[in-house]
């Protein structure tokens, strides 16, 4: 869902997760713009999120900056069941001045 409130920015609600039905927090924003994921270290299902031309998306989770590196993604930190929302803000243009 495009968020209002940002130029460029999408939000995804938790309803919206619920429908999803992804497997990983990561796979989540494989259907917004400008987004994708890229698989690491071999493992089954951990990947990066990667923005355009596949750099590495910066990861907020409450608040607080989560560096993705192979040995540490966001699958890793986080269960998708308990992810509430997920704002999507594709350059650091569209992001909120706080990001």
């Amino acid at each position: 869902m495009n968020d209002p409130g940002r130029a460029g920015g999408y939000f995804i609600t938790e309803q919206e997760i619920d429908g999803r039905m992804m497997s990983t927090p990561s796979r989540l924003v494989l259907t917004e713009p400008s987004t994708g994921v890229s698989p690491v270290g071999g493992a089954f299902g951990r990947s990066v999120i990667t923005l355009r031309r596949g750099c590495l998306a910066q990861v907020y989770v409450d608040g607080v900056r989560m560096r993705q590196t192979e040995q540490h993604t966001v699958d890793d930190i986080l269960d998708t069941e308990l992810v509430g929302g997920v704002g999507v803000y594709p350059s650091p243009y569209t992001a909120p001045i706080e990001y």
